[in-house]
């Protein structure tokens, strides 16, 4: 990869969840998007989802919002015989909302309340190649929203809020190396930072915090796929959850070592990682026998367990997880079955923590 330089957990009861590694003898072959759910909060700290309707001629774009007027909203459609290819959310300065859609004909689009009108912003722009579906969003350290994107054409480029207001927002920030997953998060200085895995499995991190050029290969020949997930540590320092070429999970915390393996050649089929209330890093994965599991480390504390919990009674998940903190800063998670129906676990909601929310 050649670097353009110019550029709080509740206790919860042993009866709501059951602790074990996961295994996958009767995992089933499939593939899931993960990127069919999207999640963030809103300005009081609630939860917050996008999803990707996909329906017979176009798609359609839903946020299930708490606080809004009618809880389900319709965001906006597909133009006709196009797609939504890619989704991911986050929060502006004031906390509202933000959302980031690409199409299947490359365009790629912001939701944001403080765009003012209907709230949409187009962001594709004549010098910038065709935006693939890879996209992560985060925050700058003022609170505005940025995507990191990967071109149709494999270089990985940036787009700031804050920079927009001077340029069209957009940085080149490496040339062309066959991205195969994408993560982004901020480092303990409020700072987008991102985690990508190149085409020869190689992972790599840009962070402002590491001095430099910024950018530090974090594995060498790993051989990742491309699900990744990133989040933050307790001292707000990046982290990720990835999957090697034999789906075993690991994670990276420079705070407790640097890498772990979590679980061993296993069947993951989707990741999304948020904080626990204590801000220690949690990931919820599909399980690829539509299952939805969590691991946090406190958990082995809590139960002499090993981290990991599945979360029952849920068993046919078929479109992604997109994982958030509540407003008490407990994690929770939002995922898609096959009916299709979004469902919510929060721990807030008590029982097995599962609640049907709106159906698809």
């Amino acid at each position: 990869m050649k670097i353009n330089f110019r550029i709080s957990i509740s206790i919860l009861m042993a009866a709501l969840v059951v602790l074990l590694t996961p295994t996958w003898a009767n995992a089933q072959s499939r593939v899931v998007s993960s990127e069919r759910v999207a999640s963030t909060r809103n300005e009081f700290g609630q939860p917050v989802a996008y999803v990707i309707r996909h329906g017979q001629t176009f798609d359609e774009l839903w946020q299930h919002n708490p606080n809004s007027a009618i809880g389900w909203l319709h965001m906006a459609d597909s133009n006709p015989a196009r797609t939504f290819v890619g989704i991911t959310a986050t929060q502006n300065s004031l906390g509202q909302p933000v959302v980031f859609v690409v199409d299947s004909q490359f365009n790629i689009f912001e939701h944001n309340p403080s765009n003012g009108g209907n709230g949409w912003l187009g962001l594709r722009t004549a010098r910038v190649p065709d935006i693939s579906g890879q996209i992560s969003a985060t925050q700058t350290d003022d609170g505005q929203p940025a995507v990191f994107a990967v071109t149709r054409s494999s270089e990985l480029w940036s787009w700031f809020q804050t920079a927009a207001r001077f340029s069209d927002g957009w940085t080149q920030m490496t040339t062309a190396a066959n991205y195969r997953g994408i993560g982004a998060t901020r480092n303990e200085f409020g700072q987008a930072s991102v985690f990508v895995v190149d085409g020869s499995g190689e992972l790599f991190e840009f962070n402002r915090a590491l001095g430099g050029n910024n950018w530090r290969s974090l594995s060498n020949q790993c051989n990742c796929t491309g699900e990744i997930a990133a989040t933050q540590n307790a001292t707000g320092k990046p982290v990720v959850f990835v999957l090697d070429a034999i789906l075993s999970l690991w994670h990276f915390n420079s705070d407790a070592g640097g890498w772990s393996l979590l679980s061993s050649e296993g069947n993951f089929v989707a990741l999304s990682a948020t904080r626990n209330y204590n801000g220690n890093p949690v990931v919820f994965a599909d399980d690829g026998s539509a299952r939805v599991w969590e691991w946090d480390r406190e958990f082995g504390d809590l139960f002499a367990g090993n981290g990991w919990a599945l979360l029952s009674p849920l068993t046919n998940v078929w479109g992604g997880v997109a994982a958030v903190q509540n407003r008490n800063g407990e994690a929770t998670v939002f995922a898609v079955d096959n009916a299709p129906i979004l469902w919510q676990f929060d721990p807030s909601f008590g029982g097995t923590g599962w609640q049907p929310l709106h159906s698809l």
